[in-house]
């Protein structure tokens, strides 16, 4: 394969955001997602207020926004809930399919997070089997 059919089949893969504030959840979510038969282009950033910053910037610009999101709670700056609430009100969120990954397995947090838009919750830590769970049922949003 040339360079320039890596490069266009990394421009056609499907985008996952990632939003995450520990580097050791980051590393080993990455890690599972790389063990996924299909290709996906997997975009990292530390805290919700980042990730408003991305997905607002590239919703103005006409870029392509993420096919998926996954989402921690817990984070420092913009919680995952504020994230989530954000989303809401933009006029893409029925497109952008998040799934909140939390070390919480609480029944008010999976709720809320339902309640917000979140189309499935991921109890930390994750295996290669979730994701792939999760991104198969996501299969026409990558279409």
């Amino acid at each position: 394969m040339s360079r320039s059919d890596a490069k266009v089949s990394a421009e056609e893969a499907p985008l996952v955001l990632l939003v995450e504030d520990s580097p050791d959840d980051a590393y080993f979510f990455q890690r599972q997602l790389s063990k996924l038969p299909k290709h996906y282009s997997l975009q990292h950033v530390s805290d919700g207020r980042a990730a408003v910053d991305l997905i607002g910037e590239s919703y103005s610009r006409r870029a392509k926004l993420p096919d998926a999101m996954f989402l921690d709670l817990k984070m420092p700056v913009m919680n995952g809930f504020e994230v989530l609430e954000w989303v809401q009100e933009q006029p893409f969120s029925a497109s952008l399919r998040i799934t909140v990954l939390s070390g919480s397995d609480q029944q008010g947090d999976r709720d809320r997070a339902s309640r917000l838009g979140a189309s499935g919750y991921l109890v930390k830590p994750i295996t290669s089997q979730d994701l792939d769970q999760v991104l198969s049922t996501l299969t026409n949003a990558f279409d």
